[in-house]
């Protein structure tokens, strides 16, 4: 344990100054930048537009609750549907 710590002391409490090198940068030719064209873009087909000749749809005031009293009587048929074969002994 000892050797351990008195090398790492050594190494925090170096004082060398190493000289540095200094950097040389490979010299790179220079490639002229070329754009892409790109190429042109598909025409689309043109849009044709119809005339509707149907009437706009009328607002039912009441269809939600026509919606409503469907399902409550389609639910009561399935309910007593499912009963039906039950039998009450007395």
């Amino acid at each position: 344990m000892q050797l351990l710590y008195s090398a790492w002391f050594k190494m925090e409490t170096s004082t060398e100054v190493v000289a540095k090198e200094p950097e040389v940068e490979a010299e790179v030719p220079e490639v002229p930048e070329v754009e892409a064209k790109e190429p042109p873009t598909p025409s689309h087909k043109p849009t044709v537009v119809v005339d509707d000749a149907r009437p706009p749809p009328t607002l039912d005031a009441d269809f939600w609750g026509g919606m409503l009293l469907t399902k409550r009587k389609m639910d009561r048929e399935a309910k007593s549907l499912r009963y039906s074969n039950l039998v009450v002994f007395k």
